[in-house]
């Protein structure tokens, strides 16, 4: 009866200690969730271009432009603010697929604001890019036509071409 008593304990406490590194499991776990959504990403990658940066600041759009073969025109930038709706309906959900071609994901930034930056472009196959900025780090973004239902493009879609 005795050794009963003290498997029993042991069992009890090894569910206390099991319960503890669970909490303190969930709380690692929200705590790098948390900082993955505060903290964007300094970089993407894709197969085409391998990895590039996401950050721009102030006087980083050249750069950042320059690096994906995108010839912008800086002086014409607009800007404005939006907000990565809370749940995606089916053309956010194409649209994000559009993002992953690029390395990047608007999943992680669901309900959050963002600088939508607009330029105008030089390339025969879009007249336009959008940046989708937090933090000076681009979340996403697209390049596209003007032209009504023309196709959406991902920021890598000119990389490695001449125009």
């Amino acid at each position: 009866m005795f050794a009963f008593r003290v498997s029993l304990k042991n069992v009890k406490r090894l569910a206390v200690t099991a319960a503890v590194l669970a909490c303190a499991a969930a709380v690692i776990g929200t705590i790098a969730v948390m900082r993955s959504i505060d903290t964007p990403r300094d970089t993407a990658e894709t197969k085409q271009t391998g990895a590039y940066s996401l950050i721009v600041g102030d006087n980083g759009f050249d750069s950042f432009f320059a690096q994906l073969h995108i010839k912008a025109n800086i002086d014409g930038m607009t800007e404005q603010t939006v907000v990565i709706p809370e749940e995606f309906n089916d053309v956010y959900t194409a649209y994000n697929a559009v993002q992953q071609r690029a390395g990047l994901d608007l999943s992680a930034y669901k309900g959050q604001q963002a600088r939508q930056i607009t330029a105008p472009v030089q390339s025969d196959r879009a007249d336009i890019a959008v940046l989708l900025i937090i933090k000076g780090r681009v979340i996403g973004g697209h390049l596209t036509s003007r032209a009504y239902g023309s196709e959406v493009l991902p920021l890598t879609a000119l990389y490695g071409t001449t125009g």
